[in-house]
Order: structure tokens, then sequence, then C-alpha cells
């Protein structure tokens, strides 16, 4: 059941250029957000470290990683990131706009104190440091968990498979996936991605429809 359909430009920049997403617009066949504890509309999950994840535009309404300008907005501005890619800068809770390199990296986790502009690597190519210390074979085969979405859904990491990226064709406008499952039955179970490109989390509550038209906010 497609939850949001989007058609135009507008569409995509009304639901993916915001830094909220409000529980209004969960589907109405989902019972789990009744009980979710956070009423914050920027926290659309909660990652396995513990930290929330917001969507991977910013509360300053830019690309968190990559701001650029577009429409009304003509000043991009980056976020203050450490090297979890993690900010508390604005919102004052502590959250991860992307996936995490510290999720599946203790010893990245334990030396969080450093900012991303302090470690050559992050500072240079923040999308490649994302990915420092996941290693896709060693997890185990096929895409690993890494949290759970507000709507109740799996959020899982950046590698669809060993050695296979998300791409943005795998995906819907949301960044969600439905995944073959045995217990799920026809048309398996959805599940949200965590990827290398925008909305890098969760741009809004799916399933949606796949149009092949790109956020005005990010690169």
């Amino acid at each position: 059941m497609i939850n949001n359909r989007f058609q135009t430009q507008t569409d995509i920049d009304l639901a993916l250029c915001d830094s909220t997403i409000s529980e209004n617009s969960i589907s109405v066949d989902n019972d789990f957000v009744n009980n979710a504890a956070s009423t914050n509309d920027r926290v659309v999950g909660v990652a396995i470290t513990g930290a929330s994840i917001f969507t991977g535009t910013s509360e300053l309404q830019y690309d968190a990683l990559y701001p650029k300008a577009y429409g009304d907005l003509r000043e991009p501005e980056a976020m203050k990131l450490d090297i979890c890619l993690g900010s508390s800068e604005i919102d004052r809770t502590y959250h991860y706009y992307t996936y995490s390199p510290c999720i599946h990296d203790s010893a990245l986790a334990a030396d969080d104190s450093k900012l991303c502009t302090a470690i050559t690597a992050c500072r240079s190519n923040k999308l490649n440091f994302m990915i420092t210390g996941y290693s896709a074979s060693s997890i185990g085969p096929g895409a690993a968990i890494v949290g759970i979405a507000k709507d109740g859904h799996i959020i899982v990491g950046p590698y669809k498979a060993p050695g296979k990226l998300w791409q943005p064709c795998d995906v819907d406008a949301c960044n969600g996936a439905f995944f073959e499952d045995k217990d799920a039955g026809e048309g398996g179970i959805y599940m949200y991605a965590m990827t290398m490109f925008h909305p890098y989390t969760i741009g809004c509550w799916g399933p949606a429809n796949r149009p092949n038209i790109k956020a005005s906010c990010s690169t």
C-alpha cells in the first residue's frame, strides 16, 4: 500500500527539504506510532547505539552533509558534526543525519569527542568516511539492521548486499524498499535504508512511489 505518492518537483521538495516529518503523515493503518516516545517531528528513528536519527535535511533546511542554495534559501550552512557524523548543535538532542560510522566501529565511537573537521578523512569526504569500519562481509549477508523508525519499520545500513551499496533506483522517495520475507506474504516486508545519498535516512513515511525527481536541496 502506497502511503505517499509524489508527482512534481514541489511535492518532492516539500517532503524531502523539510527537517521535520509530521507523525500525522504516517499511514493510518500503523498502530506503532501511538506508543512512540518522541513527540519531536525531527526524530525519525533510533539507532542501535541509542542515538536519535533525524532526516538528512538539517534544522537549517539544507542538506546536512553538503548544503546548497535553492529556492529562497540562498546562504547554505553546514552543520558541525563530530566523527560519528552526529550533532546536537541546534536541537540539543544528540542525533545522526546519516548512517554513522560509529554504529559498527566501537573504536571510533570511543573517540567521538573529536569534530569531523579535525579528521582529514572526514573533512575531505564525509560519504566515504560514513562507511569507515563498516564491513558488509563481516556483518553478514544482506542488509544489516542499524535502527528502528518511529513508524515501526526496521532501518538497515548502507549496504544492500555484501559489497553493494544502495542506489537511488533501489529505494522509493522515502528511502524505503520491500524485502522478501516468507513470513510477510506477497510483497515482502518494508524497511528504510541508510544511503550514501540524500535524504540519507528517512525522507518521509513510506511506502512511497519512486519518481525520477531529485530534491532541490541536495547536490
